[in-house]
């Protein structure tokens, strides 16, 4: 009986997989789902808003220096600044962690932020406007 019982758990795990299959297959097929690992990370311009907000009053707040200094982050060229934006932030992950071991850190509109993000943040807004 033990047999019997693992061939029919086994039937019943290959049928649920086959039927699962054929379901996301028609899925895709329809465009009703993306495929897996095909996902969108990167934020819409609408959800950049807070990060464009506290660049803008940085910007506002700096000295000629400062503003120098950021512009020089600021993405150029034809590239989406949004993805640009993310990305840059991704690759100073190690520089906003250090910021914030010195207590190099800002406090703009009530956030309490690492140099390295709110320039960035400024960057984005000096680019975005």
């Amino acid at each position: 009986m033990g047999k019997l019982t693992d061939i029919r758990k086994r039937t019943f795990l290959a049928g649920s997989a086959a039927i699962l299959g054929a379901l996301y297959a028609g899925a895709l097929g329809r465009g009703a789902m993306k495929p897996c690992g095909d996902f969108n990370i990167y934020p819409s311009y609408s959800e950049l808003e807070p990060f464009l907000r506290i660049g803008r009053t940085h910007l506002a707040a700096a000295g000629p220096a400062e503003r120098v200094r950021v512009l020089r982050l600021a993405p150029s060229g034809g590239g989406d600044p949004v993805r640009a934006f993310v990305q840059e932030l991704s690759r100073r992950a190690d520089a906003v962690a250090a910021d914030f071991e010195r207590d190099d850190v800002v406090v703009c509109q009530g956030w309490l932020l690492s140099r390295t993000e709110v320039s960035l943040c400024a960057a984005l807004a000096a680019r975005l406007g």
